[in-house]
Formats: structure tokens, C-alpha cells, sequence
């Protein structure tokens, strides 16, 4: 009867060690994207720093509209 029980113990044992060993294979999957995509978004943004550090393109005015023409709208409002 106690080689049963034992024989018992080990077969759950591994049922749990399954299990278990496939929550961490779902979790390292997981865990690997998260890091992929963080690779993948600091590559983006090494890109667009690296754009704009090299980019030299003189400052624009905020407004581009003659001024006249502009004063003659908010004076029709």
C-alpha cells in the first residue's frame, strides 16, 4: 500500500512540475516579446534623435499669413 501512495506522489509531482515548467515557458514567451519590442522602440528612437541632431533647417514662424490679413480677420469676428 505504500509503494502505491509514493508511486502516487511522484506521478503528481511531475503533473506539477509540468505544469508549471509550461506556465514559465508562457511567461519567458511573454517576457521575450516585451523585450523584442523594446529593442525594436529603442532602435525607432535612436533613429529619430539621430534625425534630429542632424537636421539644421532654420526655425519657421509660428504664423505664415501677412499680418494685415490676419488683424482684417479678428477684426471680423
Amino acid at each position: 500500500m505504500f509503494a502505491v501512495q509514493v508511486s502516487i506522489q511522484i506521478i503528481n509531482a511531475f503533473v506539477q512540475m509540468r505544469r508549471i515548467i509550461g506556465q514559465e515557458t508562457i511567461q519567458h514567451l511573454r517576457l521575450s516579446n516585451i523585450e523584442n519590442k523594446l529593442v525594436e522602440h529603442d532602435q525607432k528612437f535612436s533613429q529619430i534623435f539621430n534625425a534630429l541632431e542632424q537636421s539644421e533647417l532654420p526655425q519657421k514662424e509660428f504664423f505664415s499669413m501677412d499680418k494685415f490679413l490676419m488683424l482684417t480677420v479678428l477684426f471680423q469676428i
